[in-house]
């Protein structure tokens, strides 16, 4: 069994994408005796930071599925990594590139299982700023439309990840999070890391935030376990 490690870290002054508090994390006390010494400490966040899910919350306030309420067989399942590395810069993932991708990893997408799209967008994550995120080279993945989404939802994934900022382009129309979060109860995982460095095209996939009651999304240890 081999693991490795798909989230980035999170780190004091680190970018976002949304307004809102710097990300912080402090010392509040420091406590002991002659035997020990202790610290107490907190951070300060906001919920789509980093390696991080959306909850179909994040896309139906009124109705949606928090991430307490996420089933733990969405977000510990097997997962079918695709290779779409080779898709040029705010192109359109289509259903030929799955189809292929996929007759590649000569692997199977069950019902249930996850879906990871790989675009090797993570080595551009550090290269962003929050103030100027629209124009950094982070936001112009290769991106999911119409097509592919149906295509996806046809296969009964039950989470989406890839390694980039999102899966949509543009802010009037998002398939992505309209369609399979919204109306289907998919979450997604966005920026994910280090697919390059796994070995097998189907792994298990561990991504597990805590139970906080009514977010919308929230900061995930995603792990991949090659078994």
């Amino acid at each position: 069994m081999r693991m490795v490690d798909l989230s980035h870290e999170i780190r004091t002054g680190m970018p976002q994408r949304f307004a809102g508090p710097i990300p912080t994390i402090f010392d509040i006390e420091f406590r002991g005796s002659q035997h020990y010494q202790a610290v107490d400490d907190a951070c300060i966040l906001q919920h789509h930071l980093g390696t991080h899910i959306d909850s179909p919350r994040h896309y139906n306030p009124a109705q949606g599925m928090a991430v307490h309420q996420l089933p733990l067989e969405k977000l510990i399942t097997h997962a079918v990594v695709l290779d779409l590395t080779q898709k040029a810069p705010l192109t359109e993932i289509s259903v030929r590139d799955l189809e292929g991708a996929l007759a590649k990893t000569n692997e199977r997408i069950n019902p249930g299982d996850g879906v990871l799209i790989h675009v090797g967008m993570d080595a551009k994550y550090d290269t962003w700023q929050a103030g100027n995120w629209r124009n950094a080279e982070y936001t112009k993945a290769p991106y999911l439309g119409d097509a592919a989404v149906q295509w996806l939802l046809a296969k009964q994934i039950a989470i989406l990840g890839l390694d980039a900022l999102a899966p949509d382009v543009g802010e009037d129309y998002r398939p992505v999070h309209q369609v399979l979060l919204r109306d289907h109860g998919i979450p997604i995982i966005e920026n994910l890391c280090n697919l390059d460095k796994l070995t097998k095209s189907k792994i298990l996939l561990v991504a597990l935030p805590p139970k906080i009651v009514g977010a919308g999304g929230f900061p995930v240890r995603a792990v991949a376990i090659e078994e």
